[in-house]
């Protein structure tokens, strides 16, 4: 938050030279503060230093929107800056990366796979443009190129729990529930809050074989119930369709409120055994 202080001055009674008029900051240091802002995810404060577009916004204030815009996840507007500065800067590796990611996000994904693949070719490509290329490569179920997709990018960021995240589920897609297993269990020791990371653990640790037994101490009814269900999603993944449909029931049961979507797990796993 910026606070704005204004100080007012009694006028003297007599006549007096104007005061000089404040000095301007300099460009690069402002737009330096604004980056800044950005990177630290202080996105009102950059909003409020940057203003409107301008009219004619240079190369430097077009990156800064753009980027503030993808922050913001606010991607239709984003992907319209970056396409302006991609006219400017056509062989500039965060310009493509930004704008493919943009692009994949509304569902764009031939448009965003040229601009991926083109940033990945370029200096400077960051684990950012390897980790969407593997979202969009397990997409199209091009397994080998992204698993080396995300291979860059943990090469580049071997701790981002993104990456690790999203490889793992691409390992779960592929029923390989063990190299996801380990894998979740890194991302989740470095972010242990981070709802993505537990449920494909819980679904991981189903396909596994290593079901709930018992309720851990500082599960609510909802954590819990959520638990039983994941696992059952994953039993039910390989085909141990009795097991998945004795974890749902449970889900149901510990649930405190209607749990809809083990309900429907549990009718879908009931379909397939002809009850």
């Amino acid at each position: 938050m910026i606070a704005l202080l204004v100080m007012l001055a009694e006028a003297p009674a007599a006549a007096a030279s104007p005061a000089p008029p404040a000095a301007t900051a300099d460009p690069q240091t402002r737009l330096a503060e604004i980056r800044a802002a950005i990177d630290g995810g202080r996105l009102v404060q950059a909003e409020l230093m940057l203003g409107p577009v301008p009219a004619a916004p240079s190369p430097d204030e077009l990156r800064l929107f753009g980027d503030l815009r993808f922050a913001q996840q606010r991607f239709v507007e984003a992907a319209k800056l970056f396409l302006r500065l991609e006219q400017l800067q056509p062989s500039d590796s965060h310009t493509e990366s930004r704008l493919g990611i943009s692009l994949l996000h509304l569902g764009r994904n031939d448009d965003a796979e040229t601009r991926l693949r083109k940033a990945a070719q370029l200096p400077g490509a960051d684990w950012q443009t390897w980790n969407a290329l593997g979202v969009l490569l397990d997409g199209r179920k091009a397994w080998v190129e992204s698993r080396q997709a995300y291979g860059y990018a943990l090469t580049l960021a071997p701790d981002q729990p993104t990456v690790l995240n999203n490889a793992a589920y691409s390992l779960i897609l592929q029923n390989h529930p063990a190299e996801a297993r380990d894998m979740l269990a890194k991302a989740r020791a470095i972010a242990p809050k981070d709802p993505r990371i537990i449920v494909n653990s819980e679904i991981a640790d189903g396909m596994a074989g290593y079901y709930p037994k018992k309720r851990a101490s500082n599960e609510t009814d909802a954590q819990w119930a959520a638990h039983l269900n994941n696992a059952g999603y994953g039993a039910m993944l390989v085909g141990d369709l009795p097991k998945a449909r004795a974890l749902f029931a449970q889900a149901i049961k510990a649930s405190d409120t209607h749990y809809e979507a083990a309900e429907k797990n549990l009718a879908r796993v009931e379909s397939q055994l002809g009850h």
